[in-house]
């Protein structure tokens, strides 16, 4: 029996986040949305007299000059582009990877924990983006790609072949062997997060 201090827990959150957050799928999940939130940027400084204004007043009061709506149009136009390189994408991404891995952290530090171990005969395989997420309904079927924070969510992290960690357990005992079926959805699941290489 394996007991938790809080800062181990901590610790291996953290450890836990950080592989859930550097994977390529959380990178194109980045990307897609840091695209959309500039896109939308850029269409509100067009299209949004009353903003223009307020930051035309702004940016006169920082620089000690009359700054015109016309600048601002213009200085967004030069700098949003640059914005979507494919280096600033990337910079952004890792300037916020360790605040998004201290948010994910905390939340699986909320939930329950608990070991999977594998039957006989049976192996938990992993894989290049080793946490997936998923929820387990009544009727037995693993449904797959839940965030994090949702209260009956499972973060699922293999160990070993034999072991997986489990977060988000209703079930008390620290550790519990699963069923042949439950590692079969388990393995499904990782193999198709996987981006290159299962294990």
């Amino acid at each position: 029996c394996f007991v938790w201090t809080q800062q181990a827990k901590e610790q291996m959150a953290e450890y836990w986040a950080l592989l859930f957050a550097r994977t390529s799928a959380f990178f194109e999940f980045h990307r897609e949305f840091w695209e959309t939130s500039l896109s939308d940027a850029e269409e509100q400084i067009s299209s949004d007299v009353g903003l223009r204004s307020r930051f035309a007043a702004r940016y006169s009061v920082l620089a000690g000059r009359q700054v015109t709506e016309q600048e601002v149009v213009q200085a967004f136009n030069r700098i949003i582009p640059n914005l979507q390189s494919k280096i600033e994408v990337r910079h952004a991404y890792v300037q916020h990877l360790q605040r998004r891995t201290k948010l994910l952290a905390d939340i699986l530090s909320r939930k329950r924990w608990q070991v999977w171990l594998a039957p006989a005969g049976a192996e938990f395989v992993t894989c290049d983006s080793p946490v997936v997420t998923m929820r387990i309904e009544p009727d037995g079927r693993y449904y797959v790609g839940y965030g994090f924070g949702l209260e009956d969510v499972l973060a699922l992290l293999p160990l070993s072949y034999r072991a997986c960690l489990v977060a988000g357990a209703v079930d008390t005992p620290q550790t519990r062997v699963v069923l042949a079926h439950d590692i079969q959805e388990v393995n499904k699941t990782i193999v198709s997060c996987s981006f290159r290489f299962i294990y």
